[in-house]
């Protein structure tokens, strides 16, 4: 294959990814479609002779997730789509599964348990590709009872340019070229080479069944009492203790809470609880404990406030009841409203049941780890933002904004994550009991590329506030030098109002502390190592001082460059 073979011109739908705020609008654009790793050496060999292409102009992207402006931007000259690198490979000898990285999130699931009766506790958004997922940690709905995805790699094929300046494939795991392998485990995708294959051993048993429930409450009851924050207050507290505990007996239960915004009408908590045979004996015993156990949750959830009597939705999808429910509870419960009962379904159905992953909208995201309950401070802000009207400008009048799809997602975390020690991966955050995802979306009738800026805003702004509100005792972020209840941010939920290269070395040094703590002298040296050029970077990259230098020549080349329009 030759090289106007690999090089295509982009589509439309090659500028933009899952965030419609993002899109690479360069004219000049150029995508390689690699179908095999060896196709990936010879596009990055390609890029690399170019001369033309700055290490930052290039990126990769498998499966388009990126929340920030990372991959699809105006300065991005070439990217490298690795969606096409689908291989899979399973030997029962040494119990290892390869996987070549354009695999997405419900591939895997679906190969894995239809083949092997094996799982991964990787994510629940099924159009995610594995490459960038897994190595930036690989969290899921398993992770407190299995870990986090990462934590099964034994091995991992990259493609990095060597001392003699060529692209090559490197294999590296805890023997060859060790510290690689520790830095892309939790190191973030595009960190220091092209991911083209990751090992796995041991992968642990799907689950045989997969239950669900969901209640929630309103924001303003039917005889029109709204929440109240000691209300409020309970509600947060009913989710702490009943599904963060850090009980081995407990992890086979993962749960979130969705305090959602006002415009949204209702609260929500959902539950997943998994059956694996190998864990847990009897299925009989098993559920009746189960259904004993939520029995009293839901008792203690309708006590604070009369549960809501409308329909609901699990991630995003409409209420679907299975053939058999399995708590009693809800036959009790006052007036004519939902079954509030877990259902059962098998573990692939299940799921593919939850799997959210659209619509496609204008987004923000941030991110927190929690390793104590909430203060009431923290909870006292968080109820005023989320009543809060925002209005925005919109040409000579002024727009509410629709704050129904803004919230803050609360997930259950620890358990078998927090059995690995905080060196021992990139990943440093492991003692934590919840892991928090503020967010907020909108949308509007922009064509691909645009945006409402007034509207973006009011959203952005309306999400940092709340954020630095709530965090106000540590510095206005999640950050663990000034508060030992907070543990910083998750890599894969990348927030550039953390901190990024554009406004400096130190504003990029503290996000960097956040998303990797003690971890991060080590994460530098390694990518001094394999990818000193700093190839695929981002304003949010692990640099070196190399990196650091032509950065801000770039940036002052840019700075002349408009001087001069």
């Amino acid at each position: 294959m030759n090289k106007n073979d690999r090089m295509a011109q982009p589509t439309l739908s090659d500028r933009q990814g899952f965030n419609r705020r993002w899109f690479a609008n360069n004219a000049d654009l150029k995508v390689y479609r690699p179908t095999s790793r060896a196709e990936v050496v010879l596009a990055f060999q390609d890029i690399i002779d170019a001369k033309d292409i700055e290490p930052h102009e290039v990126q990769i992207t498998c499966g388009r997730h990126c929340y920030e402006s990372f991959v699809y931007n105006g300065e991005t000259k070439a990217i490298i789509d690795v969606g096409s690198l689908n291989g899979f490979e399973y030997s029962k000898k040494s119990d290892t599964i390869e996987m070549e990285i354009g695999l997405s999130n419900w591939e895997m699931y679906r190969v894995l348990n239809n083949m092997y009766k094996r799982t991964l506790p990787a994510g629940s958004c099924y159009s995610v590709g594995l490459g960038g997922h897994v190595t930036g940690g690989g969290y899921g709905l398993l992770s407190r009872m299995y870990g986090l995805a990462m934590d099964y790699l034994v091995g991992v094929y990259i493609v990095v340019q060597n001392s003699s300046g060529d692209a090559e494939e490197l294999y590296c795991d805890q023997d060859q070229h060790c510290d690689l392998f520790w830095g892309v485990k939790g190191g973030g995708g595009g960190q220091f080479g092209i991911i083209t294959k990751l090992i796995f051993k041991d992968a642990p048993p799907s689950p045989e069944r997969m239950y669900t429930i969901n209640f929630s409450w309103d924001w303003q009851d039917e005889n029109g009492d709204y929440l109240s924050q000691e209300q409020f207050t309970q509600i947060i507290r009913l989710f702490e203790k009943s599904f963060c505990d850090q009980d081995p007996q407990t992890w086979h239960v993962w749960a979130n809470m969705l305090l959602n915004h006002k415009d949204a009408k209702n609260i929500s908590i959902t539950a997943f609880v998994y059956y694996i045979p190998e864990y847990h004996g009897d299925w009989a015993a098993f559920e009746l404990k189960e259904r004993n156990k939520f029995s009293a949750i839901l008792k203690k959830a309708n006590q604070i406030k009369l549960l809501s009597k409308g329909d609901f939705t699990l991630f995003g999808h409409p209420h679907i009841p299975s053939s058999r429910g399995l708590n009693s509870y809800a036959n009790n419960l006052k007036d004519n409203f939902i079954d509030y009962t877990l259902r059962d379904y098998t573990y692939l159905n299940g799921t593919q049941q939850v799997s959210p992953s659209g619509p496609n909208s204008f987004g923000k995201y941030k991110s927190a780890y929690l390793t104590k309950y909430w203060t009431e401070h923290m909870i006292n802000s968080a109820y005023a933002f989320l009543r809060k009207p925002i209005s925005y400008q919109d040409g000579d009048h002024a727009t509410r904004a629709d704050m129904a799809r803004s919230l803050i997602q609360i997930d259950s975390y620890g358990g078998k994550i927090n059995t690995v020690e905080p060196k021992d991966t990139a990943i440093v955050q492991r003692s934590s009991i919840m892991k928090l995802q503020y967010q907020t979306y909108w949308d509007n009738k922009m064509p691909p590329g645009l945006d409402n800026t007034a509207q973006a805003d009011a959203h952005v702004n309306w999400l940092n506030d709340m954020y630095k509100t709530i965090y106000a005792v540590s510095g206005g972020v999640p950050d663990p030098r000034f508060s030992d209840r907070v543990d910083g941010c998750y890599y894969n939920y990348p927030d550039v109002d953390l901190g990024s290269i554009k406004n400096g070395p130190e504003s990029l040094e503290h996000a960097l502390m956040l998303y990797f703590g003690d971890n991060l002298p080590r994460l530098k040296q390694v990518k001094a190592k394999y990818n000193p050029q700093g190839w695929f970077g981002n304003v949010q990259s692990v640099q070196t001082y190399c990196q650091e230098i032509t950065t801000e020549n770039a940036q002052s080349k840019s700075k002349s460059k408009a001087k001069n329009m």
